[in-house]
């Protein structure tokens, strides 16, 4: 009967987990990789706008000389975590007139663009900013856990619920019927068998019990 019983279990088990648990984690490893992708192409556009923005905001200050004008733009970029470095360049100077950057980033998910700025038509510095896809990914990595830890606790009631029923709709008649057929094989014809329901193992059953009862009579009339 035990081993009946852990059999059963072990199928249902293997069943639910081939059947649910595996196509989620493929299906989480195949949203991990269009989410980079998706970030990556998101990051690319951000890149350009800013870019373009921040070039045509830069030429009076530059013009000027004054990098204390310029600050408060480059500082506000900074401030979105997607930001890894600006730089700006003068083309007549050594030193950058700007520059801004943070250390611990991915180069693999990094997208630079170099832009000149221009100041009635001609270039007078050059403005590179460098963006990371790394913070975006990082938020997706942290709703992809919680969509893993809801998917586990979803598999775990489903596993406990189906044990549950199968406990009592099949693990249990069939235990019945495994110590009925025990019974008849070892001549005791005593022990009636009685499975409530109609479905398969029910009929089996009603089989097993009309089998007792014609060994029974046979022996009566023997």
């Amino acid at each position: 009967m035990a081993l009946i019983n852990s059999s059963l279990r072990n199928a249902v088990v293997l069943a639910l987990l081939l059947g649910l648990a595996l196509p989620t984690t493929l299906v989480l490893l195949y949203e991990q990789q269009a989410s980079q992708r998706v970030a990556m192409e998101d990051l690319r556009r951000d890149l350009t706008r800013t870019s373009e923005v921040l070039a045509l905001s830069l030429a009076e200050p530059i013009w000027q000389v004054s990098p204390d004008l310029a600050e408060p733009m480059i500082d506000a970029q900074m401030d979105d975590p997607r930001f890894v470095s600006v730089l700006v360049v003068e083309n007549t100077a050594q030193e950058p007139f700007i520059e801004r950057h943070r250390d611990n980033y991915d180069p693999k998910l990094t997208l630079s663009e170099a832009r000149p700025v221009l100041r009635d038509g001609r270039e007078i510095a050059k403005l590179t900013v460098v963006m990371s896809a790394e913070p975006l990914l990082a938020r997706k990595r942290d709703e992809m856990f919680g969509a893993i830890g809801r998917s586990l606790l979803t598999l775990t009631l489903s596993l406990a619920l189906i044990l549950l029923v199968m406990q009592r709709r099949v693990l249990s008649p069939m235990a019945r019927l495994s110590e009925a057929a025990d019974e008849l094989g070892a001549g005791r014809l005593d022990s009636r068998l009685r499975l409530g329901g109609e479905d398969e193992i029910a009929r089996v059953g009603g089989a097993v019990e009309g089998m007792r009862l014609a060994l029974l009579e046979a022996c009566d009339g023997l």
